[in-house]
Formats: structure tokens, sequence, C-alpha cells
């Protein structure tokens, strides 16, 4: 723990806290390169932006889409795939699973299809 009863995030290179109940809560909680496959992760939460992170936790990119998301992928060419929701008045629109528009869009933002 550190001063004050908070605790403190897990530092490059330090390993993986074997307390589970200290590795709660958000943000990058441990990393250790020589256990980590290289890559990036996409994630998107409530609202409407999409987030690529590096093994470190850091932002790398981010997109601001037009409806909250409902599933995002980056295809082969680089580009954001996501299905967003549009909420309408109906039972069924008002669900969390609704979908309603397909789009993808280009590293910079830029809307190429609905």
């Amino acid at each position: 723990m550190a001063a004050g009863g908070s605790q403190a995030l897990a530092q490059p290179n330090q390993g993986i806290e074997p307390l589970t109940i200290r590795r709660r809560g958000t943000g990058l909680r441990g990393y250790d390169p020589d256990r980590a496959s290289p890559g990036f992760t996409l994630f998107s939460g409530e609202g409407n932006t999409a987030y690529l992170i590096d093994l470190r936790g850091e932002v790398v990119h981010t997109w601001q889409m037009p409806h909250p998301d409902g599933g995002a992928y980056l295809t082969e060419q680089g580009r954001l795939f996501y299905s967003g929701q549009i909420p309408n008045d109906s039972y069924v629109g008002r669900r969390p699973y609704m979908s309603g528009s397909a789009l993808e869009m280009d590293w910079n933002g830029k809307m190429l299809g609905r």
C-alpha cells in the first residue's frame, strides 16, 4: 500500500501482483513483458469513443463515433469497423444489445460507409 492507504499501480518489470484483490480497479494493473503477447487492444466503453492501447496501457489512438458502440474491430487495412447503436422509442430500440448501423472509419476518423 502506498502512503495514505491507496494502492500503488504496478510498474513495468515488477511482475504481476499475486493477490487479485490488489489488482482490481481500472487502468493498467500489471505488466509482465515476458508473458505478454505483442500487439494492441481495441475497446470502447460507455459513450462514443473507441480506444486503441498498447501493452503498457497507453492510448495509441482514438476514434469518435457518431453512435454509441455496439462492437468494433480493426480491419486488415487499419480501419475501424463497428456496429453503432441507434436508440429509438420502441421496446427493442431501448435494449442494450440493439444495433442499427454498420460503419467503417479510416485512421483519421473519416466515415467511409454506412
